[in-house]
C-alpha cells in the first residue's frame, strides 16, 4: 500500500520546499477560515499558483477551512472557495458541520475531509459524516492503533493521522481554555497555547500536592520509528503538523519521512518490513535537531496516557538546526524537463512539438519568412528557445529542424516560447479545471411557537440528586453516564433514573464528551434498561449522535436527542443540519456574544445561564502525571483536583477513572442571570453544576427563581463570576 505523505505549508516558499522534499500532498490555509489565523497563509493568487504547480508535480492540495463559522460569515466562507475549486483544488479540511453540508451541495467532486477538530473517536462519527460526502476523516490524536483500525475498516473510509509535530493536551475541537481565559479561540484558529504554561496541582481542599511545572505540555509526536505499524492499520495518509513552522523544519522532516516511507514501500510483506525496519541514528539526530520538546513521544498510538508524554522541565520547542540543511533551489519552483522538436520551414507556421509524460502537444506560431539580409542561425534559435527561466518547463532535449535562409526575430521567438509553454501548462492542467457551480442557498430554520421556557440541570449531580429532584422549577435532569461504572454500578444508575421520573422530570442520559469504543462496549450491555428508564439522550460528539441514529435505524426504540454545546451550531445552517439528524434541542455555543445570539435561530436551543464551562476534555490525567493515580487500588472513580496558574486562578479538574481522563473547568462560573435575555428567544435554560457545595447550589437555584420573576426568591450575589463571551465574543 502506498501511503500519502501529507505536509504543511504556511508560505509559498515552504510549499515548494515540501514538494521538493517528497510530499505527496500539501495542506495550506487560504486568506480566511483556517485553524492557523496567525500563520502567514496564502493569498488567492498564491493559492491558485500553488494548486497549478502541485498538479504539474502530481501532488494534491488540500485547503484548511477548519474553523467554526458564524451566520454573518457562512456565505462568504462558501463562496470564497470558488476560485480554488475552479483551479482544481483537491480537497477541503472542515470542522463545522454547517459548512460541510453547504460545501457538499455547492462543489461536486471536491474531496471533503473531516478535521481532527471534529474529534472523531469512533466509527459512528465517521459513518455519520459519510452522509455529507466526507471521504476521509482525521480522527482524534488520542486514539490507539486498534481504534484507528476499527474506524478505517468498519466505517470503510479513508483515515489520515498525524505522525509528527505538536500535540494538543485537549481533544482538538474540545478546548476553550485559550478562548475563555485569553479571548483567543482555538476554534477560530487563534489558540494562545495556555497548555504550555506552568501549573501547580492542588487537592480537593485546594492544598498543593505538586510543584509548579508544565503539567499540560505534551512532547512533540514522532512516529518515524513506527511507520510499519501505520502501514499495518492501514493508515491512508500520514500527516505532519506545522503550518507555522520554518521552511527548514518542514523540508527536513518531510525529507526524512519520505526516505523511510520509500524503504517501507519496497516490502510487500509487512511482517518482514516490521522485522527489518530501523531508523539510522544520524537521521534520528537530524530529526531532533530540527525541533523537539524534550525529545519525542509516540503519543497515544500505544498507550491511553502516561507520564512520559509530558515535558518535564520546559515546554519550549527547541531547534539547534545543526544538521538541518535545505538547498536554496528547493524553495523555488522546480522546472519540468520536456523533449521538443522545433520546425522552422519557410512559408509554414513555426511549429513546436513537445513530448511530456508520454503525451505529445503541438503548438504553432507565425509563418516563417525568408531572410532579407542576415538569416537566423540554429544556434540563435536554440539560445532564445532555452531562455525558460520564468516558466515551469525547460527543454531537456531540443531538436531544431530549420530551413536555410530563415529569419526569426528575437521578439518572435520569445513570444512563441512563452505562449507555447503557457499553453502546454494549460493543456496538462486542463483535466483539473472545473466549471463554476451555482451558489448555495442557505435555508432559514422554521419558526416555532414559543412555549414556556424549561429549566435543565446537568453536571456532577450524584451527591446532590435528591435535592435537585425536590425543586419544582427544574423540568429536565441530565444524568451523566460516566459518573457511574456502567457495569458495577448499573443498579444505582437505574435507581437514580427511576427517581428522576418519579419526580415528574425528564430523565436525559448524558453521553461523555468523547465516545470511545471501551465506553460503547459497556453501554451496549445495559442498553435495554437505559431506554426503558430514560426519556432521551444529550450528545456531545458526532460519534454518540451517529451511534444513536444507528440505534434508531434499527428501530430499537424512540427517544429525544439533545445536542450539547460541543455539537457546534455557530450558524443557522448548522442548526438545520443537526435538526435534520434528529436533534430536537441544540445548545447555544459558548463563544457567541449577545448580538450574535440575537441574530441566531434559538427557538430550538437551550442557553447555559450558569456553570463553569469545560475548558479542556483530555485523554491525559493530571493524577497520573503527578504519580497520584489510584485507579484499581482503592476504588476511586471520580475526584476533583485543581490546577493553579501563575495568576493564582484555580481551575477544577474532574479526574474520572471511568473513562481514564480529565475535564478541566473554568476557575469561575459563567452567570447570565443578571442579564435581560428575552431578546434571545431561547427554548429553555440550563444550570451546570461542577464543584459547588449544597449551600452554593441552593443559592444558585434561588437566583434562578428570582431571575424568572419570583419576587419571593432571594437574589444571591455571586462574589466571583464571569459573563464568558456573552458581552465580548470571539473574533
Amino acid at each position: 500500500m502506498r501511503q500519502e505523505l501529507l505536509a504543511p505549508a504556511g508560505s509559498l516558499e515552504t510549499f515548494y520546499a515540501v514538494i521538493a522534499a517528497g510530499a505527496n500532498a500539501v495542506y495550506l490555509g487560504g486568506p480566511k477560515f483556517g485553524a492557523r489565523a496567525y500563520a502567514k497563509n496564502f493569498t488567492e493568487e498564491e493559492c491558485i499558483q500553488a494548486i497549478h504547480y502541485a498538479h504539474l508535480k502530481n501532488v494534491k492540495v488540500y485547503m484548511t477551512v477548519n474553523t467554526l463559522v458564524k451566520n454573518t460569515e457562512l456565505e462568504e466562507c462558501i463562496n470564497s472557495l470558488m476560485p480554488y475549486y475552479k483551479a482544481g483544488l483537491d480537497g477541503v479540511i472542515v470542522q463545522d458541520l454547517g459548512v460541510l453540508a453547504a460545501l457538499q451541495q455547492t462543489y461536486p467532486g471536491l474531496e471533503l475531509h473531516a478535521s481532527t477538530q471534529m474529534s472523531i473517536s469512533n466509527k459512528w462519527g465517521a459513518m455519520l459524516l459519510k452522509r455529507f460526502g466526507v471521504n476521509r476523516v482525521v480522527p482524534s490524536r488520542e486514539l490507539s492503533l486498534p481504534e484507528i483500525n476499527r474506524i478505517r475498516k468498519e466505517a470503510d473510509i479513508e483515515v489520515e493521522t498525524f505522525v509528527h509535530g505538536a500535540l494538543c493536551y485537549s481533544y482538538s475541537g474540545n478546548c476553550l481554555m485559550s478562548s475563555l481565559i485569553g479571548g483567543r479561540s482555538g476554534n477560530r484558529g487563534r489558540c494562545a497555547q495556555p497548555c504550555r504554561l506552568a501549573y501547580e496541582l492542588l487537592d480537593e481542599k485546594k492544598q498543593s500536592i505538586s510543584k509548579s511545572g508544565t503539567l499540560l505540555s505534551l512532547k512533540d509526536l514522532s512516529m518515524l520509528k513506527h511507520l510499519p505499524d501505520l502501514a499495518l492499520v492501514p493508515v491512508d495518509s500520514l500527516k505532519i503538523e506545522g503550518r507555522m513552522k520554518q521552511t527548514e523544519y518542514a523540508y527536513t522532516v518531510v525529507s526524512l519521512y519520505r526516505k523511510y516511507l520509500d524503504i517501507c514501500e519496497k516490502y510487500d510483506d509487512l511482517s518482514v518490513l516490521k522485522k527489518n525496519y530501523s531508523v539510522d541514528e544520524r537521521d534520528w539526530k537530524q530529526l531532533l535537531d530540527s525541533g523537539n520538546r524534550e525529545g519525542f513521544t509516540n503519543g497515544y498510538y500505544y498507550d491511553r496516557n502516561n507520564r512520559t508524554m509530558i515535558t518535564k522541565d520546559t515546554s519550549s520547542h527547541n531547534s539547534s538546526g545543526e544538521h538541518c540543511y535545505i538547498p536554496k533551489e528547493a524553495t523555488l519552483p522546480m522546472q519540468e524537463g520536456v523533449d521538443a522538436t522545433l520546425f522552422a520551414n519557410l512559408g509554414e507556421p513555426l511549429t513546436l512539438l513537445v513530448s511530456y509524460n508520454d503525451n505529445s502537444y503541438t503548438f504553432q506560431g507565425p509563418i516563417v519568412e525568408g531572410a532579407q539580409n542576415k538569416p537566423t542561425t540554429i544556434e540563435q534559435i536554440e539560445k532564445q528557445m532555452k531562455k525558460t527561466g520564468n516558466s515551469l518547463f525547460f527543454f531537456k532535449n531540443l531538436d531544431i529542424q530549420c530551413d536555410e535562409n530563415v529569419f526569426l526575430p528575437v521578439s518572435v521567438l520569445n513570444e512563441f516560447r512563452r505562449n507555447s509553454l503557457d499553453d502546454l501548462l494549460g493543456q496538462i492542467l486542463h483535466k483539473y479545471i472545473r466549471e463554476e457551480t451555482a451558489e448555495y442557498r442557505f435555508s432559514v430554520p422554521l419558526k416555532k411557537e414559543l412555549k414556556q421556557k424549561t429549566l435543565s440541570v446537568s453536571g456532577n449531580l450524584r451527591a446532590h440528586l435528591s435535592d435537585v429532584l425536590n425543586r419544582t422549577e427544574i423540568d429536565r435532569v441530565y444524568i451523566e453516564l460516566d459518573s457511574y461504572d456502567l457495569l458495577l454500578e448499573k443498579d444505582i444508575l437505574f435507581q437514580d433514573m427511576k427517581a428522576v421520573r418519579r419526580h415528574n422530570k425528564e430523565c436525559i442520559l448524558a453521553f461523555p464528551y468523547i465516545f470511545r469504543r471501551d465506553f460503547e462496549e459497556k453501554l451496549e450491555q445495559i442498553w435495554c434498561e437505559l431506554v426503558e428508564y430514560g426519556d432521551g439522550f444529550i450528545v456531545r460528539s458526532l460519534d454518540s449522535l451517529g451511534f444513536l441514529l444507528w440505534k434508531k435505524d434499527k428501530k430499537e426504540s424512540e427517544w429525544k436527542i439533545i445536542g450539547d454545546e460541543t455539537l457546534y451550531t455557530y450558524s443557522d445552517n448548522a442548526v438545520n443540519v443537526f435538526s435534520s439528524l434528529g436533534c430536537e434541542i441544540c445548545t447555544i455555543p459558548y463563544e457567541l456574544n449577545k448580538k450574535e445570539m440575537e441574530h441566531h435561530f434559538n427557538e430550538n436551543s437551550e442557553l447555559v445561564i450558569y456553570g463553569k464551562y469545560p475548558l479542556m476534555i483530555t485523554a491525559n490525567c493530571v493524577k497520573k502525571t503527578c504519580n497520584l493515580c489510584k485507579s484499581g487500588r482503592d476504588g476511586v472513580k471520580k475526584e476533583i483536583y485543581y490546577l493553579k496558574d501563575r495568576k493564582n486562578a484555580r481551575f477544577p479538574v474532574e479526574a474520572n477513572c471511568n473513562n481514564c481522563g480529565n475535564i478541566i473547568y473554568n476557575s469561575v462560573p459563567v452567570c447570565l442571570m443578571s442579564e435581560k435575555l428575552d431578546s434571545l428567544k431561547v427554548r429553555g435554560y440550563r444550570i451546570h453544576i461542577t464543584d459547588e457545595n449544597q449551600s452554593e447550589i441552593n443559592n444558585i437555584f434561588d437566583m434562578y427563581k428570582h431571575f424568572m420573576g419570583d419576587s419571593n426568591a432571594q437574589y444571591y450575589d455571586l462574589k466571583e463570576f464571569t459573563y464568558g463571551h456573552f458581552k465580548r465574543g470571539v473574533e
